[in-house]
């Protein structure tokens, strides 16, 4: 998913996250998949001002997802996996102080050096 948003390959990333997700199809695939395509702005908009509201947004989207999740039919009802539950723990607090700083930074860069140590 994080090759895919520097490279701005949004059916790529797509398919990363239904391949991570493993997701029953209908609503809550959708709402899932709108919210984390939300926390990847940074990389997809790169560079991006990370502001008060964005990171807000974040913890606005994520209670939607709860709060959906809880109407949707059994039939479409997964959880999320617990690495993803991490990382959004994470990206909250990472995207608030940076909100709080009110800075502009190329988070796309920073991830391709990351990612140029790993192993694709």
């Amino acid at each position: 998913m994080h090759r895919a948003a520097i490279a701005r390959d949004e059916a790529a990333f797509r398919a990363a996250l239904a391949l991570m997700l493993d997701a029953k199809p209908g609503r809550m695939e959708v709402l899932c998949g709108e919210y984390i395509r939300l926390a990847f702005r940074p990389l997809f908009e790169a560079p991006f001002h990370m502001t008060r509201p964005y990171a807000a947004s974040l913890v606005d989207g994520m209670k939607v997802v709860a709060k959906e999740s809880r109407s949707v039919p059994e039939a479409e009802f997964f959880t999320m996996p617990a690495e993803m539950t991490f990382m959004n723990r994470l990206q909250f607090g990472f995207y608030s102080l940076l909100a709080r700083l009110d800075v502009t930074v190329d988070y796309a860069a920073i991830q391709r050096e990351i990612l140029a140590g790993l192993p694709e």
